[in-house]
Protein backbone atom coordinates (compact mmCIF):
# COMPACT_ATOMS: atom_id res chain seq x y z
CA UNK A 1 0.00 0.00 0.00
CA UNK A 2 2.79 2.38 0.90
CA UNK A 3 4.71 1.53 -2.26
CA UNK A 4 1.67 2.39 -4.38
CA UNK A 5 1.25 5.63 -2.44
CA UNK A 6 4.93 6.53 -2.93
CA UNK A 7 4.83 5.77 -6.65
CA UNK A 8 1.63 7.76 -7.04
CA UNK A 9 3.12 10.69 -5.19
CA UNK A 10 6.34 10.65 -7.22
CA UNK A 11 4.49 10.38 -10.54
CA UNK A 12 2.22 13.28 -9.58
CA UNK A 13 5.23 15.36 -8.64
CA UNK A 14 6.95 14.59 -11.95
CA UNK A 15 3.84 15.44 -13.97
CA UNK A 16 3.20 18.68 -12.12
CA UNK A 17 6.84 19.68 -12.47
CA UNK A 18 6.86 18.94 -16.19
CA UNK A 19 3.60 20.87 -16.66
CA UNK A 20 4.90 23.87 -14.80
CA UNK A 21 8.24 23.82 -16.59
CA UNK A 22 6.85 23.47 -20.11
CA UNK A 23 3.77 25.59 -19.45
CA UNK A 24 2.09 24.16 -22.57
CA UNK A 25 -0.98 22.47 -21.11
CA UNK A 26 -3.27 23.69 -18.41
CA UNK A 27 -2.77 21.94 -15.10
CA UNK A 28 -6.42 20.89 -14.86
CA UNK A 29 -6.30 18.90 -18.11
CA UNK A 30 -3.17 17.08 -16.94
CA UNK A 31 -4.81 16.05 -13.66
CA UNK A 32 -7.96 14.86 -15.37
CA UNK A 33 -5.98 12.78 -17.86
CA UNK A 34 -3.45 11.38 -15.35
CA UNK A 35 -5.68 10.52 -12.41
CA UNK A 36 -9.32 9.74 -12.93
CA UNK A 37 -11.46 11.21 -10.19
CA UNK A 38 -13.26 7.91 -9.82
CA UNK A 39 -10.41 6.30 -7.89
CA UNK A 40 -8.21 9.16 -6.61
CA UNK A 41 -10.59 10.41 -3.91
CA UNK A 42 -11.48 6.93 -2.59
CA UNK A 43 -7.77 6.06 -2.49
CA UNK A 44 -7.13 9.13 -0.34
CA UNK A 45 -9.90 8.07 2.05
CA UNK A 46 -8.51 4.53 2.26
CA UNK A 47 -5.04 5.87 3.06
CA UNK A 48 -6.48 8.22 5.70
CA UNK A 49 -8.42 5.38 7.37
CA UNK A 50 -5.32 3.14 7.31
CA UNK A 51 -3.23 5.85 8.96
CA UNK A 52 -5.85 6.38 11.68
CA UNK A 53 -6.03 2.62 12.33
CA UNK A 54 -2.25 2.32 12.59
CA UNK A 55 -2.12 5.32 14.93
CA UNK A 56 -4.76 3.84 17.25
CA UNK A 57 -3.03 0.47 17.16
CA UNK A 58 0.28 2.10 18.12
CA UNK A 59 -1.31 4.02 20.98
CA UNK A 60 -3.04 0.85 22.19
CA UNK A 61 0.21 -1.15 22.25
CA UNK A 62 2.07 1.71 23.90
CA UNK A 63 -0.40 1.86 26.79
CA UNK A 64 -0.83 -1.90 27.27
CA UNK A 65 2.87 -2.78 27.21
CA UNK A 66 3.78 -0.32 29.95
CA UNK A 67 6.31 -1.90 32.29
CA UNK A 68 7.12 -0.95 35.82
CA UNK A 69 10.30 1.12 35.87
CA UNK A 70 11.17 -0.18 39.34
CA UNK A 71 11.33 -3.65 37.81
CA UNK A 72 13.76 -2.56 35.08
CA UNK A 73 15.98 -0.12 37.03
CA UNK A 74 16.90 -0.89 40.63
CA UNK A 75 19.46 0.75 42.89
CA UNK A 76 20.64 -0.75 46.15
CA UNK A 77 22.69 1.40 48.55
CA UNK A 78 24.91 -0.73 50.76
CA UNK A 79 27.56 0.82 53.01
CA UNK A 80 29.48 3.19 50.74
CA UNK A 81 28.65 1.37 47.52
CA UNK A 82 25.70 1.76 45.20
CA UNK A 83 24.73 -1.31 43.21
CA UNK A 84 22.67 -0.73 40.06
CA UNK A 85 20.68 -3.64 38.62
CA UNK A 86 19.29 -3.34 35.09
CA UNK A 87 16.76 -5.99 34.04
CA UNK A 88 16.61 -6.88 30.34
CA UNK A 89 13.40 -8.77 29.64
CA UNK A 90 12.55 -9.17 25.96
CA UNK A 91 9.40 -11.13 26.77
CA UNK A 92 8.74 -14.40 24.99
CA UNK A 93 11.41 -13.79 22.35
CA UNK A 94 14.48 -14.56 24.51
CA UNK A 95 15.73 -15.18 28.03
CA UNK A 96 15.63 -12.43 30.66
CA UNK A 97 18.75 -11.33 32.54
CA UNK A 98 19.81 -8.99 35.33
CA UNK A 99 22.95 -6.96 34.65
CA UNK A 100 24.69 -5.86 37.85
CA UNK A 101 26.82 -2.70 37.92
CA UNK A 102 28.83 -0.79 40.50
CA UNK A 103 27.88 2.88 40.40
CA UNK A 104 30.95 5.13 40.74
CA UNK A 105 30.42 8.85 41.40
CA UNK A 106 32.00 11.42 39.11
CA UNK A 107 32.23 15.20 39.21
CA UNK A 108 29.22 17.42 38.56
CA UNK A 109 26.68 14.89 39.87
CA UNK A 110 27.52 12.31 37.18
CA UNK A 111 28.39 8.65 37.58
CA UNK A 112 30.09 5.77 35.80
CA UNK A 113 28.81 2.20 35.74
CA UNK A 114 31.28 -0.67 36.06
CA UNK A 115 29.83 -4.01 35.05
CA UNK A 116 30.11 -6.67 37.73
CA UNK A 117 28.26 -9.47 36.02
CA UNK A 118 25.13 -10.95 34.50
CA UNK A 119 22.58 -13.09 36.32
CA UNK A 120 19.71 -15.23 35.18
CA UNK A 121 16.31 -13.72 35.81
CA UNK A 122 14.89 -13.87 39.34
CA UNK A 123 11.43 -12.68 40.31
CA UNK A 124 12.55 -10.96 43.51
CA UNK A 125 15.99 -10.74 45.02
CA UNK A 126 17.93 -9.25 47.92
CA UNK A 127 21.35 -7.60 47.69
CA UNK A 128 23.84 -7.76 50.59
CA UNK A 129 27.55 -7.28 51.22
CA UNK A 130 29.70 -9.88 52.92
CA UNK A 131 33.25 -8.49 53.30
CA UNK A 132 34.28 -7.62 49.73
CA UNK A 133 31.74 -9.92 48.14
CA UNK A 134 28.36 -9.00 46.74
CA UNK A 135 25.70 -11.56 47.65
CA UNK A 136 22.48 -11.61 45.63
CA UNK A 137 19.85 -13.99 47.00
CA UNK A 138 16.56 -14.88 45.40
CA UNK A 139 13.49 -14.32 47.56
CA UNK A 140 11.16 -17.29 47.19
CA UNK A 141 7.75 -15.95 46.32
CA UNK A 142 6.45 -19.34 45.20
CA UNK A 143 6.99 -22.58 47.12
CA UNK A 144 7.98 -24.43 43.94
CA UNK A 145 10.90 -22.08 43.21
CA UNK A 146 14.34 -23.04 44.38
CA UNK A 147 16.49 -20.45 46.10
CA UNK A 148 19.45 -19.11 44.11
CA UNK A 149 22.41 -17.35 45.66
CA UNK A 150 25.00 -15.54 43.54
CA UNK A 151 28.29 -14.38 45.07
CA UNK A 152 30.38 -11.84 43.17
CA UNK A 153 33.79 -10.55 44.19
CA UNK A 154 34.00 -6.76 43.90
CA UNK A 155 37.40 -6.27 45.54
CA UNK A 156 39.00 -5.82 42.10
CA UNK A 157 36.76 -2.86 41.30
CA UNK A 158 37.97 0.61 42.15
CA UNK A 159 35.93 3.75 42.20
CA UNK A 160 36.52 6.14 39.33
CA UNK A 161 36.60 9.60 40.79
CA UNK A 162 37.16 12.58 38.61
CA UNK A 163 37.88 16.00 40.03
CA UNK A 164 36.70 19.01 38.05
CA UNK A 165 39.46 21.11 36.55
CA UNK A 166 38.97 24.84 36.62
CA UNK A 167 40.61 26.66 33.74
Amino acid sequence: MLIIYARLKSSLFAQVFSCLSTNQKPLKQLWIRALPATWFLPACYVIAVAQILLLTLGIFFLTTSHTDLHYIHQEHNLNEHTIYVHTVDPGAMAKAYHYVYLKCPLAFNRYALKKIGRLDWMREFRVNFDDEKLVITQVNSLPSERSNTHIMDISAFTFVTETPQVL
